[in-house]
């Protein structure tokens, strides 16, 4: 039954729009079926021979104004009165043709909405199945391009949201008098971000640290540790998850403040999702984020409801940063809002320790050591990631964060260095050549 529905739906639109092709047809061409007659009048050329007929019927005497206007227009009384006649008719015709095909559209709703009436009583599951089908799709050709399909809340979209979506949850959040955290509640919150932020995690099983600068591969050393469990229960202390990735490589360069200004500006515009999709092309985790106000929003394939995409936000709580010697160090920390899918802390933290310049060493000699850390923070009783969504997240933000440093630190050395050097000389150059053949 449901095939001879889609039949019978589509025929009437089928001789819906030949008829609405016939219309135009029949208006365009000419009554007496001469090619050579000229094309009809427009729309404003008729609608001033109706306010003509109307002015002539509204006169004191309309025989005489008829002789005035047709003698004015070079015409004969009988040529106006059938001009009026014909443009009366034509638009009587147009009036009669929109209100068919409006009485057309009329029936053909009707029709559907009776075979639907009918099927539903005839057989109900099958029309609450298929109704239910069609109203889905339509919800999701509606809703995908503007919020990404929510699923249950507003933290969870089937697939990933639009900025403009994001940007409005953003607001809605920025817009309460204060952030509403899911882990932070106060005095006794503020020791554990103490603790957090002097934290170091290392991993136990190394056996030997690297302490020369020539030791450090190229791309660096990567240490992933995890900490779970009651095999960790004493490093864990208030904590029921800890995930932490350090990033560690080796540098040459003569401003070794810069590196530290870069990195410092990384973390304060929050670039930690830049490359994040660029690592492995074959991953199906998609990460990114945008910052705002102290917000940091953080989307994540497979971190929502049904394995889809989630949405976290989190409010920075803690900045700190020392400087010694040779050492220059930055941690800001993060604290999770209410309404998202985990309760945690996220810190980021830099460090560039400098090796001064001797005679002893060679000027291609590595000078400073990089060090970055991510570390994500689950606290007793808090909702937490699966440990394995976590090590993704938190291996991505540091390798994110890492290539977008690297990348803005040659950028900028080399336009402070070789690039401005470069065209200072040419300007010069250019000045004495000039001056040269003046002279």
């Amino acid at each position: 039954m449901k095939f001879r529905f889609i039949v019978v739906f589509f025929i009437k639109i089928f001789f819906l729009f030949r008829y609405c092709s016939s219309t135009e047809i029949k208006w365009t061409g000419s009554s007496e079926g001469d090619s050579d007659a000229p094309l009809p009048y427009s729309q404003n050329y008729r609608d001033q021979i109706a306010q003509l007929e109307k002015a002539i019927m509204s006169s004191p005497d309309p025989r005489a104004t008829l002789e005035n206007v047709a003698k004015s227009n070079n015409m004969s009384p009988e040529e106006l009165v059938n001009l009026i006649k014909e443009n009366r008719a034509s638009s009587q015709m147009v009036t009669n043709r929109s209100s068919l095909i409006m009485k057309n559209l009329y029936g053909a709703v009707v029709t559907v909405v009776s075979y639907l009436y009918h099927q539903a009583l005839s057989k109900p599951r099958r029309f609450s199945l298929v109704f239910g089908l069609v109203w889905v799709l339509i919800h999701c050709v509606i809703n995908a391009p503007r919020n990404g399909i929510i699923l249950f809340k507003e933290s969870s979209t089937f697939f990933e949201p639009p900025r403009s979506f994001l940007e409005s949850y953003l607001e809605q959040k920025i817009l309460l008098n204060s952030p509403q955290y899911s882990v932070f509640d106060g005095p006794s919150s503020s020791k554990l971000i103490d603790q957090i932020s002097e934290m170091d995690i290392i991993n136990e099983e190394e056996e030997e640290e690297i302490f020369e600068m020539n030791d450090y591969p190229e791309n660096g050393i990567l240490d992933v540790v995890i900490l779970e469990g009651k095999k960790d229960r004493d490093r864990l202390k208030n904590m029921d998850l800890i995930v932490s990735c350090t990033k560690t490589f080796s540098f040459t360069t003569e401003n070794p403040s810069l590196l530290y200004n870069v990195a410092s500006q990384m973390l304060s515009s929050c670039r930690f999702t830049e490359y994040c999709n660029d690592e492995n092309k074959n991953s199906v985790t998609t990460l990114s984020s945008f910052m705002e106000k102290n917000y940091l929003l953080l989307i994540m394939k497979k971190m929502g409801n049904l394995k889809r995409f989630g949405i976290q936000l989190f409010h920075k709580l803690f900045d700190s940063e020392e400087e010694e010697d040779h050492l220059k160090e930055r941690t800001i920390i993060l604290a999770s809002l209410k309404d998202g899918h985990m309760d945690a802390y996220l810190r980021f933290s830099i460090k560039t320790i400098t090796k001064p310049r001797t005679q002893e060493n060679d000027d291609d000699d590595p000078n400073v050591i990089f060090k970055m850390n991510c570390s994500l923070f689950i606290p007793k009783h808090g909702r937490k990631l699966k440990t394995k969504l976590a090590k993704e997240l938190i291996t991505k933000l540091t390798l994110s964060t890492c290539r977008s440093i690297t990348t803005t630190y040659q950028q900028k050395y080399y336009l402070q260095n070789d690039f401005s050097t470069k065209y200072k000389r040419r300007l010069h150059d250019t000045y004495v050549k000039k001056k040269t053949k003046k002279c």
